[in-house]
């Protein structure tokens, strides 16, 4: 355990029980208290973003009230000048956590940060930047911080970003990412949050862009789902983001020609973990993942005559076989989670479990299915399905009305904490991402609005460059260096010895 994180948990407002248990159920810094279903409130990513923010508040307070003069304080608002000062070798510790907490803070609160740069070049430089100091990085008490920061800087401007890394496979953050995840070197807190990195990544950079090679990262996911799971009590805060990233990468496979396969294959390997643990939160977790499962599944019904069915003999094929198994487990959490001593903790398990079993029932039953797909007449009294709401503004709100918009919440929820609002309010390719589950085609339907070049491969719509001068060439010179060093340095080229953060 890392000693950043070792104060965290050691905070004063922890030192006693009471204390402790008022800092788990005080309201979240997140955002997202005012939602109306705490659904989504419920998603703590093991209260690290809670605990980072009390303490490094408190703990550079000080610092950058007494020991920064005003002019380098006035510096902390700019994105780039945050990214130059942690490729320093002068910073302290101390100030490197500083910059680092500033950076993500100022990143997410930026629906649009391709509007901070003059064009695609200047990002790009920033982006290596800010990729090299990540590498180099040699404190585990800041791998947590540079990954938030790193990642929501990427899908901020997601166009852009995956254009680099399209560019130069050998500087492909999703690989970088993936031979950290696997190093039982770092600590289980810092792997937990490389698989919500990794998982998010994936979701911004191929949503609306084609899944060629999504189905690799899913293998990835699913194999160290499986390491995982021998020992359930060391590795459950891994196995939960493993699943949730889980079920965010099948959303971009929704169109995917062995779409069942893979759902059958994943819902096989946390079945017993379902049914028979009793760690609350892999428990919800996989709950969840049985009810994406059941929802995306293709049951062929564009091939039934609705007058046809007879649900006595026709054979429905199913995610998951023993249906009833699912169902009598849920009923049972459903039970279980009325018990709970905190009223909080009953809501919330009754609205999950219930939920979750409302899906099974509804997509196990082809006459259920088949009348879920009919357009609701005005006069209608059939229930809508909402898991939660998310407010945009006073006004404003997003349903969210699946579990495939759900899961993709959640990754988002991951990248920007108290940002999301905004960036969902004010970033059309983010908001674009938290969608309802598509019945018909999903490349016809959610094809982006912008077309790509012929020939282009690259994971997002890389944007247009307008400038075509020496100012341009001059950057183009300095990205294909920077892009240089760091594949040098990737390859083990240079004398520097690699840091794995």
């Amino acid at each position: 355990m890392t000693e950043l994180y070792k104060r965290l948990v050691a905070s004063p407002d922890s030192s006693s029980k009471k204390s402790s248990r008022a800092s788990t159920r005080a309201p979240s810094r997140s955002g997202f208290n005012d939602d109306d279903n705490e659904l989504i409130n419920d998603i703590n990513f093991g209260n690290i973003d809670e605990l980072l923010s009390q303490r490094l508040n408190a703990v550079f307070s000080t610092f950058s009230s007494e020991n920064s003069p005003k002019d380098t304080l006035n510096k902390l608002n700019s994105i780039n000048a945050i990214i130059d000062s942690l490729g320093s070798t002068d910073v302290s510790s101390d100030a490197r956590q500083f910059l680092l907490d500033k950076l993500y803070n100022l990143i997410i609160n930026k629906p649009n940060l391709g509007d901070e740069y003059e064009d695609g070049y200047d990002f790009e430089l920033d982006l290596l930047k800010l990729l090299k100091s990540f590498l180099s990085n040699k404190s585990p008490d800041d791998a947590i911080l540079y990954v938030r920061a790193l990642t929501s800087f990427i899908i901020t401007n997601i166009d852009n970003a995956s254009a680099v890394f399209s560019e130069d496979r050998s500087i492909n953050i999703l690989s970088i990412l993936e031979k950290r995840i696997v190093d039982d070197s770092f600590d289980i807190e810092i792997r937990q949050c490389l698989i919500y990195s990794y998982t998010s990544l994936i979701l911004a950079m191929y949503d609306g862009s084609g899944a060629f090679g999504v189905e690799d990262n899913l293998q990835f996911l699913t194999e160290i789902l499986s390491n995982y799971l021998a020992d359930l009590k060391t590795n459950s805060s891994l196995i939960v983001a493993t699943i949730y990233g889980i079920g965010s990468t099948l959303t971009i496979l929704i169109d995917h020609s062995n779409l069942n396969e893979k759902v059958e294959d994943v819902l096989e390997e946390i079945s017993d973990v379902f049914v028979s643990s009793d760690i609350i939160d892999v428990v919800k977790s996989a709950a969840m993942l049985f009810g994406l499962g059941y929802e995306i599944y293709d049951y062929d019904d564009n091939n039934i005559n609705e007058e046809d069915i007879d649900e006595d003999d026709d054979y429905t094929p199913l995610p998951y076989l023993n249906t009833y198994e699912i169902e009598s487990r849920l009923d049972e959490l459903v039970k279980l989670s009325s018990k709970k001593i905190s009223k909080k903790d009953k809501r919330e398990g009754r609205s999950l479990y219930r939920d979750v079993a409302k899906t099974v029932q509804l997509y196990s039953s082809k006459k259920a299915r088949l009348e879920r797909y009919k357009p609701k007449d005005k006069d209608s009294d059939r229930e809508e399905f909402v898991l939660s709401h998310i407010k945009l503004s006073k006004s404003r709100s997003l349903a969210v009305n699946s579990w495939f918009a759900f899961f993709r919440l959640i990754q988002l929820k991951w990248v920007y904490s108290s940002g999301t609002h905004t960036q969902l309010a004010n970033n059309d390719r983010l908001k674009d991402i938290i969608r309802d589950k598509p019945e018909e085609s999903y490349a016809a339907q959610f094809q982006s609005t912008e077309e790509l070049d012929e020939g282009d491969t690259s994971w997002g719509n890389q944007s247009t460059i307008k400038s075509n001068n020496k100012k341009r060439t001059q950057k183009i010179e300095s990205g294909r260096k920077a892009k240089l060093d760091l594949s040098l340095e990737q390859s083990g080229v240079t004398n520097e010895e690699e840091d794995l953060i």
